[in-house]
């Protein structure tokens, strides 16, 4: 079981691995949920890469964390960790949600590590963005007040899929909740998690990551949507998307970051998906 240790952070991390050939792939999920529930895009990724995937620490199979006062800084520290004891020197950085707010600080402190850059459900900091819409609100108060497993679960689902994946998928869904989301974490994680988020802040720096490959993935109906850069993106594509239908941080959430992004460089037609952010091409 490999486990990997952060000197910068204490933090002892669990990750796990899959594909046998290709250029790397490290995964980093989001707020409060475990490595392993990024295992519906595990399967087609490592077919075409090799894949790691981690608990952040005071999850799963990883040690508690090592302090309250946790910043993306620290949690950076723990994705590039993984790296180093995979002896990847690069690799595609994907993140969802506080995932993806982790995976702008590996780029940002380490950018010739990082292949491409894709951004999933996320945003760049700050106010209004580090909010919620009231409906993610309302689900995230649920979620804690939860009585039993079954509350819990229906809670996660109107969190985390939309009122038609949630309908027409039913079985699928709950099939989702209850392999990955059915144990919840300690409330000094949940804590220390919810302080790097409110800390996060990155909108000034996102110019320094112009010559990067960047695709950014807007939740809503349409999980397809997205938004991208650079075109070497394209491999990662092989991933089949995410039944996710929508989010905590909507699509006026992860705008801020996708119009700082494409300010970066220089301008190309709309993503062919209509998404309605516009995008940027090589030159």
């Amino acid at each position: 079981m490999p486990f990997a240790h952060a000197q910068q952070t204490g933090h002892r991390i669990w990750y796990h691995t899959a594909g046998e050939s290709g250029t790397p792939v490290l995964l980093i999920m989001g707020f409060t949920m475990r490595g392993t529930a990024w295992r519906w895009q595990i399967g087609a990724l490592s077919e075409r890469h090799r894949v790691a995937w981690f608990d952040h620490a005071g999850l799963g199979r990883s040690a508690p964390v090592a302090t309250r006062r946790l910043t993306m800084g620290h949690l950076a520290a723990d994705a590039l960790t993984v790296m180093d004891d995979l002896g990847w020197e690069r690799a595609h950085v994907v993140g969802i949600s506080m995932g993806g707010m982790i995976a702008q600080h590996v780029a940002l402190s380490s950018g010739p590590r990082v292949r491409s850059l894709t951004l999933a459900a996320t945003h760049c900091g700050g106010f209004p963005n580090v909010l919620p819409p009231l409906e993610g609100m309302r689900a995230f108060v649920a979620i804690q007040r939860a009585g039993s497993r079954d509350e819990r679960l229906d809670a996660l689902a109107k969190l985390l899929f939309g009122p038609n994946f949630r309908t027409e998928e039913a079985e699928r869904c709950r099939k989702i909740l209850l392999a990955d989301f059915t144990r919840p974490p300690e409330l000094k994680t949940t804590l220390a998690q919810l302080h790097a988020i409110l800390r996060h802040r990155t909108a000034d720096r996102l110019k320094e990551l112009r010559s990067l490959p960047v695709m950014i993935v807007r939740p809503g109906p349409q999980s397809r949507t997205c938004f991208d850069i650079r075109p070497s993106i394209h491999p990662l594509r092989t991933a089949s998307p995410s039944p996710i239908g929508c989010s905590t941080w909507r699509c006026h959430a992860s705008a801020p970051t996708a119009r700082l992004l494409a300010e970066a460089a220089p301008q190309r037609p709309s993503c062919p998906n209509r998404c309605g952010i516009s995008g940027a091409k090589t030159s």
